[in-house]
């Protein structure tokens, strides 16, 4: 498991005054999906300002979550990163960690998801940020002062991960990662982690910032299916040491495990992940691997216990899935851009006069 940490600044309201002139910076019209893939920045998930820097040196803007979820994933072994995470951090390797995340604001395959969250006013609010920055730039080096209208960081993203036998921070907005202290695999790491958290929560306690803890960890459903695949696994080895017996000497046992195993999976099963391979490729436990031994009275037994752990693999499994078919409604909801339909609401509101009487004067 690793750690994500969150901070957010309450009272961050961004604002925007351009002129909105044409078609394409209409904010009323939801972007395309052809408009957020080249749109060339990184919208801010959480609709707030904040500014990432990678290293330092390379600014990007609003990537800030996915560079705390590419700190974990990549510090993580034995993870199956995927062909194009997995070329990027080959390609990286020896990057410094500022080289690095100047790659990441430029790797297109990461922007795009990220940015299939990107509403419409998510992009201009992201531009106008840009333009506002380097505007400011240029007027802090002329001027050689601090620029006090500069739009304040609404969200920061800190990495917390055990690799390499110490517990390391990894921090956007600092030059390198910091090692927190040595660990080894079968200690506790958090309790390592904990005053650290406490100690930046304390330093922003007067500052209005609210923290939001969030964990990274193995999808259970992956464990889940292979149990399941090895329960089978062990039912149809038994199934067919059973019958074998049935077949030279008559036993009394087998209808009752006929009865047994009804309502219970013995092979490959679509709605449940569960494929010819990943059965024949699941490792049986040591107390089976002499299964040809048993009798059939223990066999039937080994089959009821095995049918038991099935049905509440199976419940298991549901609800992971229902879970995550919800992810996944919400994670489609997100995408949607609701705030041009709203904004035309309103506006058909103000022009019956409907609005007017909802300000305070």
């Amino acid at each position: 498991m690793a750690l994500g940490f969150k901070r957010r600044r309450l009272n961050s309201q961004p604002t925007m005054t351009n002129h909105l002139d044409n078609a394409a910076n209409d904010p009323c019209r939801p972007a395309t999906a052809q408009e957020k893939e080249s749109w060339n920045g990184f919208c801010e998930l959480e609709s707030e300002p904040v500014i990432a820097i990678i290293g330092n040196r390379f600014p990007c803007f609003n990537a800030c979550a996915s560079v705390a979820l590419l700190n974990i994933v990549n510090n993580i072994e034995g993870i199956e990163l995927g062909d194009n995470l997995q070329h990027f951090k080959d390609f990286t390797m020896p990057f410094t960690p500022a080289l690095r995340g100047d790659a990441i604001s430029n790797y297109d395959f990461v922007k795009r998801i990220h940015n299939s969250f990107a509403r419409k006013m998510d992009m201009l609010n992201s531009d106008f940020q840009l333009k506002h920055e380097a505007t400011s730039r240029c007027s802090r080096s002329s001027k050689g002062n601090h620029d006090e209208t500069e739009i304040d960081a609404g969200f920061h993203f800190i990495a917390y991960v055990p690799a390499l036998g110490k517990v390391w921070k990894f921090d956007g907005l600092e030059r390198q990662p910091q090692a927190l202290g040595p660990c080894t695999p079968n200690e506790d790491w958090l309790g390592m982690v904990k005053p650290h958290l406490i100690t930046r929560m304390t330093e922003y306690e007067e500052d209005q910032i609210e923290f939001s803890i969030l964990s990274l960890v193995r999808d259970p459903l992956v464990d889940l299916i292979g149990k399941l695949a090895v329960n089978i696994k062990c039912l149809e080895m038994l199934n067919q040491r059973l019958t074998t017996q049935a077949s030279a000497v008559a036993h009394p046992e087998l209808p009752l495990a006929s009865s047994i195993l009804e309502n219970t999976i013995l092979g490959p099963e679509k709605s449940f992940d569960i494929t010819r391979e990943s059965i024949d490729q699941a490792i049986v436990p040591v107390v089976l691997e002499r299964y040809n031994l048993l009798s059939a009275q223990e066999i039937v037994e080994l089959q009821q216990k095995l049918c038991n752990e099935q049905q509440v693999l199976q419940a298991a499994i549901r609800d992971e899935q229902q879970t995550q078919r919800a992810d996944d409604d919400y994670a489609a909801g997100r995408r949607y851009d609701y705030g041009p339909a709203i904004r035309t609401w309103l506006r058909f509101l103000a022009r019956k006069g409907m609005v007017e009487s909802l300000i305070p004067v």
